[in-house]
């Protein structure tokens, strides 16, 4: 296996700690715990995905399903570039899509008609699951696999979602037979991507063939999305959810509860590259500055997830030179805020001080649960500096998991203390520490929430109905659809609402489906907010979306105002 533990149990240096105090109010329960695959997992705290497909060929975002395959020739491919790429963000694994939503397949398999084996590229005898895996032997890096459930080359939907039963079962089959081929020919998969989550069961093929591996979404999830694809992971997002949301395949930091009882970490996803997961000509400009990465970092490692960033090879198979460069650039910013601390220590108890032996800056504070042993414990907690003979206060805080930086103005202090304000259970510490970066983080906005688009006009003209009076109805529930496409353009979580402008009367709306290229996905509603809206989850590849409503109307109704949608 490939796991290693990069949590930072280093040694203990210059450093104090107490033990638990009368003061804070904690209360001792039996807390879920990961399981140590999932602990595991969350050293990582960095990964990459490696996004490539026939749609670099079109321009494209993906989801192409006849792009002509005598124009994939991904002649200089070098999978070796890909993995040291990856290497000098940072990341302890790289996860690769096999199959995007198109269906093509980067593997040697007869299950399709669209794969390597149709391409002139190397005599059709190319494999690039397998070059990488080897790759990935030689440079010591783990291994992920995605294998989209959606399939436009074989007319599939999103979670696998087909039109007859005996399509359903016929698809079941070719994806088993796919999924096993990924699983037993190139080593071992330590995750693997259903994005979109999944129709059918195959709980079996994963124990027996990924038994260590995370799995992203669906009934057999292990890990959770974070719900958008800015790499930005809300705080406080707590590492349980309810059991029955686990179960739900699509659950996400929305669901986070500090007491649930089901342990399901979060993975932070996000491009390089603007909002493209794949290459596009002439499209170098959108590469991410330094500081929106660094945003990024602070708000998804910071905030205790797993970044995954996307890495996006060219028509010529090779990473290019401006990703490569503030790759590096990134993974260098990292190391340099944070390869060594001032001083650390880790215990266990309800207040944590490190002493300094002379007056010291510092500007930034780490800490980290024993998520193994103790699971999380910690509700809320404060952080002070000492000086002068006084504590003043740094910063205060929720959730600290398996990871939460804190950074605050540079400040001069003989000792730092972090001390538990409620707790379930005592504080179990692996690790806490102090540093000096020199510069804090300014411009740290809530880049996943987006403005309000309005979809359509609500008022009594447009509902007219036989009845040839003005603003009333015959009946007092209508089912509508509104085409969303043009405003939700990627997989994340948004809410719909009729926001009232004017009127004396009030409607009731009730969340029934989203339609998604032509099939209904019930289970992508979210649930109703009020009586006016409902939030609602895009969990993957998203084609021409409607969404089905039915709306109670109350009295006569002289409601007027906009449908509205609203990324959350």
């Amino acid at each position: 296996m490939f796991w290693k533990n990069t949590g930072g149990d280093g040694p203990v240096c210059g450093c104090r700690r107490s033990g638990t105090g009368d003061s804070q109010p904690m209360t001792d329960t039996r807390a879920p715990l990961p399981t140590p695959d999932q602990a595991a997992w969350q050293d990582m705290e960095l990964t990459m995905f490696v996004h490539f497909d026939p749609a670099v060929y079109v321009n494209s975002q993906g989801g192409d399903a006849n792009v002509p395959l005598n124009l994939v020739n991904p002649e200089k491919l070098d999978t070796d570039q890909w993995v040291e790429n990856a290497k000098a963000f940072g990341a302890k694994m790289l996860i690769f899509t096999a199959k995007h939503a198109g269906g093509f397949a980067w593997w040697q398999t007869d299950t399709t008609d669209y794969g390597v084996r149709q391409l002139a590229w190397r005599g059709g005898k190319g494999d690039v699951m397998a070059m990488l895996s080897e790759s990935c032997r030689k440079a010591g890096m783990a291994m992920g696999v995605y294998l989209s459930p959606q399939d436009a080359h074989k007319n599939v939907g999103c979670g696998a979602k087909t039109g007859t039963r005996e399509e359903h079962e016929a698809y079941a089959r070719t994806y088993r037979q796919q999924l096993t081929e990924v699983l037993t020919r190139y080593g071992e998969m330590l995750e693997v991507w259903f994005d979109g989550s999944l129709a059918f069961d195959l709980a079996d093929i994963l124990k027996a063939r990924a038994p260590h591996a995370m799995i992203f979404q669906s009934a057999h999830a292990t890990i959770r999305w974070v719900g958008n694809e800015s790499g930005i992971t809300p705080y406080p997002s707590w590492n349980t959810v309810r059991r029955s949301d686990a179960l739900s395949g699509i659950s996400t930091a929305v669901h986070s509860v500090p007491d649930g009882d089901t342990w399901l970490p979060i993975e932070s996803d996000t491009t390089i590259r603007g909002h493209e997961w794949f290459w596009n000509e002439g499209h170098d400009h959108l590469v991410k500055p330094l500081d929106h990465l660094m945003e990024i970092y602070y708000r998804s490692v910071g905030h205790g997830s797993v970044l995954l960033l996307n890495s996006n090879p060219d028509r010529r198979g090779l990473v290019p030179d401006a990703d490569l460069k503030r790759t590096r650039e990134f993974g260098d910013a990292i190391r340099n805020r944070f390869a060594k601390a001032v001083a650390e220590t880790r215990g266990e108890g309800t207040e944590m001080t490190l002493d300094f032996r002379a007056p010291t800056r510092i500007d930034h504070v780490v800490a980290m649960e024993d998520i193994r042993r103790g699971g999380e414990r910690m509700r809320a907690y404060t952080i002070e500096g000492f000086r002068a003979g006084k504590w003043f206060h740094l910063v205060s805080g929720s959730a600290v998991g398996h990871k939460k930086i804190d950074f605050f103005p540079a400040v001069e202090v003989e000792r730092v203390r972090m001390r538990t304000v409620q707790a379930n259970g005592v504080p179990l510490i692996r690790r806490l520490a102090a540093y000096f970066a020199g510069s804090i983080p300014s411009n740290i906005q809530n880049r996943s929430a987006g403005r309000s688009i309005d979809v359509a006009a609500w008022g009594p003209d447009t509902f007219r109905t036989d009845n040839p009076e003005p603003g009333h109805w015959i009946d007092h529930e209508v089912t509508r659809e509104y085409d969303i496409s043009f405003a939700c353009d990627s997989a994340g979580q948004y809410r719909l609402e009729f926001a009232k402008e004017s009127g004396k009367d009030e409607i009731a709306v009730e969340p029934l489906c989203i339609v998604c290229d032509g099939r209904e996905y019930p289970e992508w509603i979210q649930g109703r907010r009020d009586d006016r809206g409902f939030g609602f989850s895009l969990p993957g590849v998203i084609g021409s979306l409607r969404v089905r409503t039915k709306l109670k109307l109350m009295d006569s109704t002289d409601f007027y105002g906009q449908v509205r949608i609203w990324r959350e």
